[in-house]
């Protein structure tokens, strides 16, 4: 038994001393491997109700509803017609979802209420792809359209990043932010 004891010290003295060498590493080590940044990879989020009641006529199953092909996005010479796919599920790696017009309702996406319901998205942009001076436009169901021009990218300052984004909306400043600048509320 006395063999045995004197095994699990010695075990536990090379176990605490590995340990304490770890904690003991300097800042210099630490420069040695920089960290990894995963980013948001927003999408223009398109809020659209009706004036007069508020109903979301983005909903399939209003009689309002403004229909799934009539809407389109122009982005860079390519058209997007809507597509309705479930959300993507979470992952380590932030990896956007390959652009398109999504109709979704995700109520786990945003802590904004409105979101909760059904939206029209399109994106996902990342932010390591360097977008400067982007611009789409929405096509609507009834004729009218809505431009929308974002930056999305990073600035660095040391190992630091710093995120600009920032959304125009028919040549007015929308804000920046994840949740109120890439989120379009539309009153019709």
């Amino acid at each position: 038994m006395k063999n045995r004891m004197t095994r699990c010290g010695k075990r536990l003295a090379v176990f605490a001393a590995a340990v304490l060498s770890l904690a003991g590493c300097s800042d210099d080590r630490k420069s040695e491997h920089p960290a990894i940044w995963d980013f948001v990879n927003p999408s223009v989020r398109f809020v659209v109700t009706d004036a007069e009641t508020g109903e979301n006529l983005l909903d399939p199953a209003s009689e309002n509803f403004i229909g799934e092909e009539a809407v389109a996005v122009s982005y860079k010479g390519e058209r997007y017609g809507i597509v309705t796919e479930p959300s993507a599920p979470a992952s380590r790696f932030n990896m956007p979802r390959p652009l398109a017009l999504r109709l979704e309702r995700d109520p786990y996406y945003s802590s904004l209420e409105e979101l909760q319901g059904w939206h029209l998205s399109f994106g996902e942009f990342s932010p390591t792809d360097n977008y400067r001076d982007q611009r789409f436009t929405v096509e609507w169901e009834d004729g009218s359209t809505t431009e929308v021009e974002f930056d999305l990218y990073i600035v660095w300052h040391g190992d630091e990043p710093d995120v600009k984004s920032l959304v125009r909306v028919d040549g007015v400043d929308h804000g920046s932010g994840y949740d109120n600048g890439w989120v379009v509320r539309i009153s019709r």
